[in-house]
C-alpha cells in the first residue's frame, strides 16, 4: 500500500473537516498488520516523539486525533466573544508545536460550525519535525487557501523574537500540544 497520505485522500469528502484528515490516516493504518500497528504505537512514545515517517504521522492522527479535536473544540468554545467582534475581521494564527496542523485545522472547523467568519491573513506553523511541518503546511494551505502559510522548522529553544512577526493584527496563539515542553513564553 502507499503509506503517504495524499491531499486527494483528504479532499474526498466536501466540505473539508479534520475528520477527513483523520479518516484518511485511519484508512492507511487499517491496512497494516497488528504487529506493524504495535511497533508504530511504540515508536511514537505516547505522542511525545518527534515524528520522522509518514507511518508515524498517520499513527499519531489515528491514535490521538479524536482527543485533540475534542479538547480543541472545548477550548475554542471558551474563547471570549470579544475575539469575534465584527471589527475583528483579519487575524493571524501562530501554531506552536503544530505537528500536522491539527489545532489550525480544528479552528477552521470551529469557525464553520459556529458560522463565525474571520479572515486569516497569516498562519505561522512552528514544528521541529520536518515531515510533520510539511504535512501541516499542505493541509493548512488546503483548509485556508487564501492565507499565507509560514513554516518555521525549529524547536522552542531555537526560536527568536525575529521568527515571530509583529504587526497590528490580532493573533491567535495555538499551543495545543506542548504541555510536556519546558519553555518561557515571556521570552517572546
Amino acid at each position: 500500500y502507499d503509506k503517504c497520505l495524499s491531499l486527494e485522500d483528504v479532499k474526498v469528502n466536501k466540505p473539508l473537516h479534520f475528520s477527513n484528515v483523520r479518516g484518511a490516516a485511519a484508512k492507511r493504518i487499517g491496512l497494516m498488520s497488528e504487529k506493524e500497528k504495535h511497533d508504530l504505537r511504540e515508536s511514537i512514545n505516547r505522542g511525545r516523539s518527534i515524528l520522522e515517517t509518514e507511518d508515524q504521522l498517520n499513527m499519531y492522527l489515528y491514535s490521538y486525533g479524536n482527543m485533540h479535536e475534542k479538547k480543541l473544540g472545548y477550548a475554542f468554545k471558551k474563547m471570549k466573544r470579544l475575539f469575534f467582534l465584527p471589527r475583528q475581521k483579519d487575524i493571524d494564527i501562530i501554531d506552536y508545536g503544530c505537528g500536522q496542523g491539527i489545532a489550525s485545522i480544528c479552528f477552521k472547523d470551529y469557525l464553520e460550525s459556529t458560522g463565525r467568519e474571520l479572515s486569516i491573513e497569516n498562519i505561522t506553523l512552528i514544528e521541529p519535525s520536518r515531515i510533520a511541518l510539511d504535512r501541516a503546511s499542505k493541509l493548512c494551505s488546503l483548509f485556508y487557501p487564501k492565507s499565507n502559510v509560514i513554516e518555521i522548522n525549529k524547536d522552542f529553544d531555537s526560536l527568536t523574537t525575529s521568527d515571530l512577526r509583529q504587526n497590528n493584527r490580532c493573533t491567535l496563539h495555538l499551543l495545543s500540544n506542548i504541555t510536556d515542553l519546558d519553555f518561557d513564553i515571556n521570552a517572546f
